[in-house]
Protein backbone atom coordinates (compact mmCIF):
# COMPACT_ATOMS: atom_id res chain seq x y z
CA UNK A 1 0.00 0.00 0.00
CA UNK A 2 3.11 2.52 1.03
CA UNK A 3 4.87 1.59 -2.40
CA UNK A 4 1.64 2.22 -4.21
CA UNK A 5 1.00 5.69 -2.84
CA UNK A 6 4.70 6.44 -2.98
CA UNK A 7 4.15 6.09 -6.28
CA UNK A 8 1.09 7.99 -7.61
CA UNK A 9 2.57 10.83 -5.29
CA UNK A 10 5.51 10.92 -7.45
CA UNK A 11 3.23 11.07 -10.61
CA UNK A 12 1.17 13.35 -9.30
CA UNK A 13 4.12 16.03 -8.66
CA UNK A 14 5.69 15.20 -11.59
CA UNK A 15 2.21 15.83 -13.91
CA UNK A 16 2.20 19.52 -11.27
CA UNK A 17 5.57 20.41 -12.97
CA UNK A 18 5.27 19.12 -16.42
CA UNK A 19 1.47 21.33 -16.36
CA UNK A 20 3.72 24.53 -14.74
CA UNK A 21 4.53 25.39 -18.50
CA UNK A 22 1.37 25.37 -19.96
CA UNK A 23 0.31 28.54 -17.25
CA UNK A 24 1.57 30.67 -19.63
CA UNK A 25 -1.58 30.24 -22.24
CA UNK A 26 -4.41 31.18 -19.50
CA UNK A 27 -5.88 34.56 -20.19
CA UNK A 28 -8.85 35.83 -18.47
CA UNK A 29 -10.65 38.87 -19.93
CA UNK A 30 -13.06 39.56 -17.40
CA UNK A 31 -9.79 40.21 -14.93
CA UNK A 32 -8.62 43.84 -13.93
CA UNK A 33 -5.02 42.61 -14.76
CA UNK A 34 -6.01 39.59 -18.02
CA UNK A 35 -2.51 38.43 -18.75
CA UNK A 36 -1.15 37.90 -15.60
CA UNK A 37 -4.19 36.86 -13.27
CA UNK A 38 -4.66 33.34 -13.96
CA UNK A 39 -1.39 32.59 -14.97
CA UNK A 40 -0.24 33.51 -11.21
CA UNK A 41 -2.86 31.97 -9.75
CA UNK A 42 -2.44 28.51 -12.28
CA UNK A 43 1.34 28.46 -11.14
CA UNK A 44 0.69 28.92 -7.13
CA UNK A 45 -1.87 25.70 -6.89
CA UNK A 46 0.25 23.82 -9.05
CA UNK A 47 3.15 24.42 -6.61
CA UNK A 48 1.42 23.83 -3.82
CA UNK A 49 -0.36 20.95 -4.95
CA UNK A 50 2.90 19.53 -5.60
CA UNK A 51 4.11 20.51 -2.17
CA UNK A 52 1.73 19.30 -0.37
CA UNK A 53 1.96 15.65 -2.05
CA UNK A 54 5.96 15.64 -1.59
CA UNK A 55 5.99 16.71 1.83
CA UNK A 56 3.30 13.64 2.26
CA UNK A 57 5.88 11.48 0.38
CA UNK A 58 9.13 12.73 2.82
CA UNK A 59 7.26 11.38 5.67
CA UNK A 60 7.05 7.72 4.45
CA UNK A 61 10.50 7.37 1.81
CA UNK A 62 13.43 7.29 3.33
CA UNK A 63 14.95 7.47 -0.02
CA UNK A 64 13.33 10.75 -0.74
CA UNK A 65 14.43 12.20 2.47
CA UNK A 66 18.30 11.34 1.90
CA UNK A 67 18.33 13.13 -1.37
CA UNK A 68 16.97 16.31 0.05
CA UNK A 69 20.11 16.60 1.77
CA UNK A 70 22.26 16.50 -1.16
CA UNK A 71 20.37 18.73 -2.81
CA UNK A 72 21.36 21.31 0.04
CA UNK A 73 24.86 19.97 0.06
CA UNK A 74 25.00 21.27 -3.69
CA UNK A 75 27.09 24.41 -3.75
CA UNK A 76 24.92 25.55 -6.78
CA UNK A 77 21.89 25.60 -5.10
CA UNK A 78 23.30 27.08 -1.94
CA UNK A 79 25.02 29.89 -3.75
CA UNK A 80 20.45 30.04 -4.58
CA UNK A 81 19.84 29.89 -1.51
CA UNK A 82 22.27 32.91 -0.35
CA UNK A 83 20.74 34.95 -3.15
CA UNK A 84 17.24 34.73 -1.34
CA UNK A 85 18.54 35.06 1.78
CA UNK A 86 19.64 38.44 0.84
CA UNK A 87 15.67 38.64 -0.99
CA UNK A 88 14.45 37.89 1.65
CA UNK A 89 16.38 40.78 4.29
CA UNK A 90 16.00 42.98 1.75
CA UNK A 91 11.99 42.60 2.01
CA UNK A 92 12.53 42.80 5.77
CA UNK A 93 14.03 46.14 5.48
CA UNK A 94 12.44 47.15 2.60
CA UNK A 95 10.95 51.31 2.32
CA UNK A 96 7.57 49.42 1.57
CA UNK A 97 7.56 45.50 2.75
CA UNK A 98 4.50 45.21 1.85
CA UNK A 99 5.01 45.93 -2.08
CA UNK A 100 8.69 44.23 -1.56
CA UNK A 101 6.58 40.44 -0.35
CA UNK A 102 3.45 40.67 -2.87
CA UNK A 103 4.85 42.74 -5.78
CA UNK A 104 2.44 44.89 -7.88
CA UNK A 105 -0.37 43.31 -9.49
CA UNK A 106 0.69 43.90 -13.17
CA UNK A 107 3.51 41.91 -12.42
CA UNK A 108 2.81 39.63 -9.47
CA UNK A 109 6.76 39.41 -9.04
CA UNK A 110 7.39 39.73 -5.33
CA UNK A 111 9.21 37.77 -2.98
CA UNK A 112 6.31 34.86 -2.67
CA UNK A 113 7.15 34.28 -6.09
CA UNK A 114 10.35 33.24 -5.33
CA UNK A 115 9.38 31.61 -2.55
CA UNK A 116 7.64 29.41 -4.60
CA UNK A 117 10.23 29.02 -6.91
CA UNK A 118 12.47 27.85 -4.31
CA UNK A 119 9.38 24.81 -3.80
CA UNK A 120 9.04 23.91 -7.38
CA UNK A 121 12.89 23.29 -7.49
CA UNK A 122 13.10 21.22 -4.57
CA UNK A 123 9.97 19.45 -5.86
CA UNK A 124 11.26 18.54 -9.44
CA UNK A 125 14.61 18.04 -8.50
CA UNK A 126 13.68 15.23 -5.66
CA UNK A 127 11.13 13.48 -7.96
CA UNK A 128 11.27 14.08 -11.45
CA UNK A 129 12.90 11.46 -13.74
CA UNK A 130 14.79 11.63 -17.10
CA UNK A 131 11.33 11.06 -19.09
CA UNK A 132 9.49 13.28 -16.86
CA UNK A 133 12.01 16.26 -18.11
CA UNK A 134 11.55 15.40 -21.70
CA UNK A 135 7.83 15.94 -21.15
CA UNK A 136 8.66 19.71 -19.43
CA UNK A 137 10.68 20.30 -22.50
CA UNK A 138 7.84 19.14 -24.78
CA UNK A 139 5.64 21.38 -22.65
CA UNK A 140 7.87 24.03 -23.09
CA UNK A 141 8.12 24.18 -26.91
CA UNK A 142 4.21 23.17 -27.03
CA UNK A 143 3.26 26.89 -25.23
CA UNK A 144 5.91 28.18 -27.47
CA UNK A 145 4.12 27.53 -30.73
CA UNK A 146 0.78 28.57 -29.24
CA UNK A 147 1.98 31.47 -28.47
CA UNK A 148 4.11 31.88 -32.03
CA UNK A 149 1.05 30.84 -33.85
CA UNK A 150 -1.63 33.69 -32.15
CA UNK A 151 1.96 36.13 -32.45
CA UNK A 152 1.93 35.37 -36.48
CA UNK A 153 -1.98 35.97 -36.43
CA UNK A 154 -1.48 39.26 -34.84
CA UNK A 155 1.63 40.20 -37.49
CA UNK A 156 -0.32 38.80 -40.32
CA UNK A 157 -3.27 41.30 -39.14
CA UNK A 158 -0.41 44.27 -39.19
CA UNK A 159 0.08 44.09 -35.08
CA UNK A 160 3.51 46.50 -34.15
CA UNK A 161 5.70 44.34 -32.27
CA UNK A 162 2.61 41.43 -31.87
CA UNK A 163 2.93 39.98 -27.89
CA UNK A 164 0.76 36.88 -28.15
CA UNK A 165 -1.12 36.53 -25.12
CA UNK A 166 1.17 37.35 -22.82
CA UNK A 167 0.58 41.34 -24.62
CA UNK A 168 4.58 42.10 -24.10
CA UNK A 169 6.66 40.91 -27.34
CA UNK A 170 10.27 41.33 -24.74
CA UNK A 171 8.62 38.77 -22.88
CA UNK A 172 7.77 36.74 -24.94
CA UNK A 173 10.82 36.53 -26.74
CA UNK A 174 12.60 35.78 -23.54
CA UNK A 175 10.30 32.44 -23.94
CA UNK A 176 11.40 31.49 -27.35
CA UNK A 177 14.97 31.83 -25.90
CA UNK A 178 14.35 29.29 -23.51
CA UNK A 179 12.30 27.44 -25.86
CA UNK A 180 15.38 27.55 -27.89
CA UNK A 181 16.83 26.00 -25.23
CA UNK A 182 14.53 23.01 -24.80
CA UNK A 183 14.80 22.28 -28.02
CA UNK A 184 18.91 21.67 -28.01
CA UNK A 185 18.34 19.84 -24.76
CA UNK A 186 16.09 17.67 -26.55
CA UNK A 187 17.78 17.23 -29.53
CA UNK A 188 20.98 15.90 -27.91
CA UNK A 189 18.76 13.61 -25.85
CA UNK A 190 17.58 11.61 -28.89
CA UNK A 191 19.16 9.78 -31.44
CA UNK A 192 16.17 10.05 -34.20
CA UNK A 193 17.75 11.78 -36.64
CA UNK A 194 14.26 12.78 -38.12
CA UNK A 195 13.20 14.06 -34.25
CA UNK A 196 16.50 16.33 -34.63
CA UNK A 197 15.56 17.98 -37.49
CA UNK A 198 12.33 18.85 -36.28
CA UNK A 199 13.54 20.45 -33.18
CA UNK A 200 16.47 22.44 -35.31
CA UNK A 201 13.64 23.37 -37.37
CA UNK A 202 11.63 24.82 -34.31
CA UNK A 203 14.78 26.24 -33.03
CA UNK A 204 14.29 28.48 -36.11
CA UNK A 205 10.75 29.02 -36.09
CA UNK A 206 11.53 30.64 -32.27
CA UNK A 207 14.11 32.92 -33.33
CA UNK A 208 11.60 34.11 -36.45
CA UNK A 209 9.31 34.74 -33.68
CA UNK A 210 12.12 37.11 -31.81
CA UNK A 211 12.44 38.95 -35.18
CA UNK A 212 8.79 39.55 -35.11
CA UNK A 213 8.72 40.62 -31.82
CA UNK A 214 10.99 43.66 -32.37
CA UNK A 215 12.69 42.64 -29.11
CA UNK A 216 16.66 43.47 -29.41
CA UNK A 217 17.82 42.43 -26.26
CA UNK A 218 16.37 39.12 -26.91
CA UNK A 219 18.17 39.38 -30.70
CA UNK A 220 21.68 40.40 -29.28
CA UNK A 221 21.60 37.35 -26.86
CA UNK A 222 20.64 35.15 -29.44
CA UNK A 223 23.15 36.24 -31.43
CA UNK A 224 25.78 35.99 -28.86
CA UNK A 225 25.23 32.44 -27.28
CA UNK A 226 25.16 31.27 -31.00
CA UNK A 227 28.40 32.77 -31.40
CA UNK A 228 29.82 31.30 -27.81
CA UNK A 229 28.28 28.14 -29.06
CA UNK A 230 29.79 27.73 -32.07
CA UNK A 231 33.08 28.99 -31.06
CA UNK A 232 33.23 25.96 -28.49
CA UNK A 233 31.39 23.47 -31.42
CA UNK A 234 34.63 24.62 -33.73
CA UNK A 235 37.64 23.35 -31.14
CA UNK A 236 35.64 19.71 -30.74
CA UNK A 237 34.28 19.06 -34.43
CA UNK A 238 34.64 21.39 -37.64
CA UNK A 239 32.16 19.54 -39.96
CA UNK A 240 29.31 19.47 -37.47
CA UNK A 241 30.23 23.82 -37.22
CA UNK A 242 30.06 24.42 -40.86
CA UNK A 243 27.04 22.72 -41.23
CA UNK A 244 25.24 24.19 -38.29
CA UNK A 245 26.99 27.96 -39.40
CA UNK A 246 25.45 27.66 -43.10
CA UNK A 247 22.34 26.96 -42.03
CA UNK A 248 22.15 29.69 -39.58
CA UNK A 249 23.35 31.84 -41.84
CA UNK A 250 20.62 30.31 -44.74
CA UNK A 251 17.74 31.13 -42.17
CA UNK A 252 18.75 34.14 -41.00
CA UNK A 253 19.08 35.22 -45.08
CA UNK A 254 15.41 33.83 -45.59
CA UNK A 255 13.88 35.82 -42.81
CA UNK A 256 15.48 39.06 -44.02
CA UNK A 257 14.40 38.82 -47.18
CA UNK A 258 10.83 37.86 -46.16
CA UNK A 259 10.89 40.85 -44.39
CA UNK A 260 12.58 43.43 -46.91
CA UNK A 261 9.92 42.43 -49.71
CA UNK A 262 6.94 40.96 -48.07
CA UNK A 263 6.58 43.53 -45.24
CA UNK A 264 3.64 42.69 -42.83
CA UNK A 265 4.61 44.66 -39.84
CA UNK A 266 6.78 47.47 -37.92
CA UNK A 267 8.69 44.51 -35.29
CA UNK A 268 11.57 43.57 -38.06
CA UNK A 269 12.25 47.30 -39.39
CA UNK A 270 12.43 48.25 -35.81
CA UNK A 271 15.74 45.82 -35.36
CA UNK A 272 17.54 46.72 -37.75
CA UNK A 273 16.63 50.58 -37.37
CA UNK A 274 18.89 52.47 -34.93
CA UNK A 275 18.02 55.97 -35.81
CA UNK A 276 15.29 56.20 -34.25
CA UNK A 277 17.04 54.74 -30.62
CA UNK A 278 18.72 57.95 -29.55
CA UNK A 279 16.00 58.59 -26.90
CA UNK A 280 15.87 55.47 -25.76
CA UNK A 281 19.94 54.72 -24.66
CA UNK A 282 20.01 58.48 -23.54
CA UNK A 283 17.20 57.67 -21.09
CA UNK A 284 18.76 54.52 -20.27
CA UNK A 285 22.33 56.12 -19.23
CA UNK A 286 20.60 58.73 -17.08
CA UNK A 287 18.39 55.77 -15.27
CA UNK A 288 22.38 54.37 -14.40
CA UNK A 289 22.98 57.27 -12.96
CA UNK A 290 19.82 57.30 -11.16
CA UNK A 291 20.79 53.83 -10.09
CA UNK A 292 24.13 54.40 -9.17
CA UNK A 293 22.82 57.38 -6.92
CA UNK A 294 20.26 55.84 -5.32
CA UNK A 295 22.67 53.07 -3.26
CA UNK A 296 25.31 55.99 -3.01
CA UNK A 297 26.16 55.83 0.61
CA UNK A 298 26.56 59.22 0.85
CA UNK A 299 23.36 59.81 -0.75
CA UNK A 300 21.30 57.30 0.31
CA UNK A 301 22.93 55.71 3.23
CA UNK A 302 25.04 52.49 4.23
CA UNK A 303 21.87 50.39 4.63
CA UNK A 304 20.80 51.25 1.03
CA UNK A 305 24.10 51.03 -0.40
CA UNK A 306 24.57 47.02 1.76
CA UNK A 307 21.19 45.35 1.34
CA UNK A 308 19.64 47.56 -1.16
CA UNK A 309 16.13 49.01 -0.82
CA UNK A 310 14.33 46.35 -0.72
CA UNK A 311 12.70 43.88 -3.33
CA UNK A 312 10.73 45.22 -6.32
CA UNK A 313 11.38 48.76 -4.28
CA UNK A 314 13.33 50.41 -7.40
CA UNK A 315 10.38 52.95 -7.88
CA UNK A 316 11.49 54.77 -4.94
CA UNK A 317 15.04 54.42 -5.50
CA UNK A 318 14.46 56.13 -8.83
CA UNK A 319 11.83 59.26 -7.47
CA UNK A 320 14.52 59.32 -4.72
CA UNK A 321 17.59 60.36 -7.08
CA UNK A 322 15.92 61.27 -9.63
CA UNK A 323 17.27 63.54 -12.54
CA UNK A 324 14.90 65.57 -14.50
CA UNK A 325 16.93 65.14 -17.56
CA UNK A 326 15.12 61.89 -17.90
CA UNK A 327 11.65 63.61 -19.22
CA UNK A 328 13.53 64.62 -22.19
CA UNK A 329 14.06 61.65 -23.18
CA UNK A 330 11.30 59.36 -21.83
CA UNK A 331 8.47 60.78 -19.39
CA UNK A 332 7.30 57.59 -18.09
CA UNK A 333 8.60 56.46 -14.28
CA UNK A 334 10.78 54.15 -14.19
CA UNK A 335 9.64 50.88 -11.67
CA UNK A 336 12.40 48.61 -12.94
CA UNK A 337 16.13 49.62 -14.28
CA UNK A 338 15.30 47.77 -17.47
CA UNK A 339 18.39 46.00 -16.61
CA UNK A 340 18.31 43.35 -14.44
CA UNK A 341 22.05 43.26 -12.83
CA UNK A 342 20.87 47.55 -11.78
CA UNK A 343 17.63 46.07 -10.74
CA UNK A 344 19.77 43.61 -8.43
CA UNK A 345 21.85 46.13 -7.32
CA UNK A 346 19.32 48.58 -6.06
CA UNK A 347 17.10 45.99 -4.67
CA UNK A 348 19.85 44.34 -3.12
CA UNK A 349 22.35 46.19 -2.41
CA UNK A 350 25.38 45.50 -3.09
CA UNK A 351 25.79 42.23 -0.90
CA UNK A 352 23.06 40.71 -2.72
CA UNK A 353 24.21 41.66 -5.64
CA UNK A 354 27.63 39.86 -5.39
CA UNK A 355 25.77 36.81 -4.14
CA UNK A 356 23.89 37.22 -7.80
CA UNK A 357 26.86 37.13 -9.46
CA UNK A 358 28.37 34.12 -7.64
CA UNK A 359 25.20 32.14 -8.40
CA UNK A 360 25.95 32.76 -12.13
CA UNK A 361 29.46 31.61 -11.31
CA UNK A 362 28.27 28.58 -10.04
CA UNK A 363 25.89 27.91 -12.73
CA UNK A 364 28.68 28.01 -15.58
CA UNK A 365 31.02 26.09 -13.14
CA UNK A 366 28.25 23.35 -12.92
CA UNK A 367 27.95 23.59 -16.89
CA UNK A 368 31.44 22.81 -17.36
CA UNK A 369 31.39 19.79 -15.07
CA UNK A 370 29.08 17.82 -17.71
CA UNK A 371 31.10 15.07 -19.34
CA UNK A 372 28.34 15.39 -22.55
CA UNK A 373 29.83 18.19 -24.91
CA UNK A 374 26.28 18.13 -26.60
CA UNK A 375 24.39 19.01 -23.44
CA UNK A 376 27.49 21.12 -21.88
CA UNK A 377 26.54 23.50 -25.33
CA UNK A 378 23.12 23.30 -25.08
CA UNK A 379 23.19 25.03 -21.51
CA UNK A 380 25.97 27.25 -22.71
CA UNK A 381 22.60 28.19 -25.09
CA UNK A 382 20.38 28.82 -22.69
CA UNK A 383 22.50 30.66 -19.67
CA UNK A 384 24.75 32.74 -21.46
CA UNK A 385 21.55 33.93 -23.64
CA UNK A 386 19.61 34.52 -20.27
CA UNK A 387 22.61 36.66 -18.55
CA UNK A 388 23.10 38.57 -21.83
CA UNK A 389 19.39 39.61 -22.39
CA UNK A 390 19.63 40.85 -18.62
CA UNK A 391 21.60 43.42 -19.77
CA UNK A 392 18.88 45.20 -21.84
CA UNK A 393 15.82 44.20 -19.81
CA UNK A 394 14.07 42.66 -16.31
CA UNK A 395 12.02 39.33 -16.15
CA UNK A 396 8.82 38.42 -16.55
CA UNK A 397 6.63 36.31 -14.17
CA UNK A 398 6.61 33.63 -16.32
CA UNK A 399 10.38 33.81 -17.68
CA UNK A 400 10.69 33.07 -13.96
CA UNK A 401 9.09 30.62 -13.39
CA UNK A 402 10.44 28.57 -16.86
CA UNK A 403 13.98 29.90 -16.18
CA UNK A 404 13.93 28.48 -12.77
CA UNK A 405 12.61 25.08 -14.68
CA UNK A 406 15.63 25.33 -16.35
CA UNK A 407 17.56 25.92 -13.46
CA UNK A 408 16.34 23.32 -11.32
CA UNK A 409 17.13 20.58 -14.72
CA UNK A 410 20.86 21.79 -14.08
CA UNK A 411 20.57 21.00 -10.62
CA UNK A 412 18.87 17.86 -10.88
CA UNK A 413 21.69 17.18 -13.62
CA UNK A 414 24.30 17.68 -11.06
CA UNK A 415 22.67 15.33 -8.32
CA UNK A 416 22.14 12.74 -10.75
CA UNK A 417 25.58 12.74 -11.98
CA UNK A 418 27.43 12.26 -8.61
CA UNK A 419 25.16 9.46 -8.21
CA UNK A 420 26.25 7.45 -10.86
Amino acid sequence: MINYLTKLFKQGIALCVIATPLCALLYDPSVIFPFITLKAFAFHSLVLLGLALSSTLLLIDNQIRQKLFFIFDNKTFRAYLLLLFFIFISGLFAENSLIALWGTSERADGIYLHIFCLYLTIISVLILKKHNWNLVFYAIIFISLILLYFQMMQDGRGFFRPGSLLNQPTFLASIYLISIGSCLLLAVEKNNNILKMFLFILTFLFIYGIFISGTRASLIATVFALVVVFFNLYKIDKKVFITLFSIAIAAIIIIIIKYYFFKTSDGFYRIIDFSNNYSSIQSRLINLLISLNSINPLNGGFKNFLIGWGWDNYFLAWDYAYIPEIKNYDPAPFDKAHNTYLDILVMLGVLGFFSFCNLIFRIFTSIKRIKFYSLKLAFIFIFTSIFIEYFFTFDSFIGVVLTQIIFANLIWLELESYSS
